[in-house]
């Protein structure tokens, strides 16, 4: 029979224990709060992770790691190795800058670390049967290659789709690349890309090479990519809210009519568009596509456009910059539709100042 003594030092040994452990969590938590003050992006966000470590370290600090840990220099030394920083050079070698529109919107240039192009047509598409239907025609009618990149494939009749015409492409000698984003298109059945790969269609997730298991794995959970692009031969790119699934159709009974938008733009920005590919590929799977200029490029139209890739890989917030600039330039109207109108204090501040100077400010967000 254990005597109270003994029993007594099995309590207090095990304090010591608990002791230790609640130390170490408060000593992870406190590392974490240091780091979220040292590499904060937004206010907002870091407020809320700097609360939650100091009342509730267990288990806000391990949820940190996961979600909060963001590590993304990797990330933006490849889009660096891949030609970022000579971006503005390659678009003064095409001799097709916009200097008259590229001096009006100075902020919007510098924010892209791309100059307006001029030449092109650009063409809005309004919903899913219109985006695919011009998306398709151009997989259809492309003669060298293919980059095509979604945040979601899903393995349905709009995706099985999707796959016939890009295995018929590649059957046809083009080349063809297909980047999906490893969170968004968890249901992709490996027998979808078995298929393609064995058409010759090269297929990689946006975190192929950056394993979860890994030992800096759980950092990477976050790191997704909600790109969607398609450009064909350089000439015309496809770039928007629509994924690769019926939903998007408005086919899906669980969502009913779904309204997004797209856009088409053939000429000069197109090219733009395929070094956003270019640089998320050579992160996937290491590997470099070829990205120098043609020696000519067509200019179907007059329009001038602007392709800003931004990410979380930035040393600014880009985005967030590139939106206010236009928020306070706006003088007549100002309408904004988005999925996920979640703005900031600067952003309301804007709107708020932009309302009060007589601007017709208006916002839908999706229900």
């Amino acid at each position: 029979m254990v005597g109270f003594d003994d029993f007594l030092r099995a309590i207090i040994a095990d304090l010591h224990i608990v002791a230790a452990i609640m130390a170490a969590i408060y000593l992870l938590a406190f590392v974490c709060a240091v780091r979220e003050i040292m590499i904060s992006r937004t206010s907002q966000g870091s407020i809320a992770w700097i609360l939650a470590l100091a009342l509730l370290p267990f288990p806000t600090a391990f949820f940190y790691l996961v979600f909060g840990w963001k590590a993304f220099d990797d990330y933006a030394t490849d889009r660096i190795r891949n030609g970022r920083a000579a971006r503005p050079l390659r678009a003064k070698d095409l001799a097709l800058i916009d200097h008259d529109t590229g001096a009006l919107w100075p902020v919007q240039t510098k924010v892209s670390e791309v100059p307006f192009l001029t030449g092109n047509d650009v063409e809005l598409l309004v919903d899913g049967r219109a985006t695919f239907d011009s998306i398709f025609a151009g997989i259809a009618a492309a003669k060298h290659y293919l980059l095509v990149q979604f945040y979601i494939v899903r393995d349905d009749a709009l995706g099985k789709e999707l796959a016939e015409r890009l295995i018929e492409r590649a059957n046809a000698g083009v080349k063809v690349y297909l980047l999906y984003d490893d969170v968004g298109s968890t249901g992709m059945p490996r027998r979808y890309r078995t298929q393609l790969r064995e058409a010759g269609v090269k297929v990689a997730g946006f975190n192929q090479r950056h394993k979860f298991l890994r030992l800096y794995g759980p950092t990477r959970i976050n790191y997704r990519n909600h790109r969607k692009i398609v450009v064909a031969d350089g000439d015309h790119a496809w770039v928007g809210g629509h994924n690769v699934g019926v939903e998007y159709l408005g086919e899906d009974p669980k969502f009913g009519r779904w309204r997004d938008t797209h856009v088409r733009v053939s000429g000069p920005a197109a090219l733009g568009c395929a070094l956003l590919f270019r640089e998320d590929w050579q992160w996937a799977t290491g590997e470099e596509l070829p990205s120098a200029p043609p020696d000519t490029v067509a200019t179907p139209g007059k329009q001038s456009v602007l392709v800003m890739g931004t990410g979380p890989a930035d040393r600014l917030e880009e985005c967030a910059i590139a939106f206010t600039d236009v928020i306070g330039r706006a003088r007549e109207r100002l309408w904004i539709v988005s999925p996920y109108f979640v703005p900031d204090t600067d952003i309301r501040t804007a709107l708020y100042a932009a309302k009060l100077r007589g601007v017709d400010v208006r916002d839908h967000a999706a229900q």
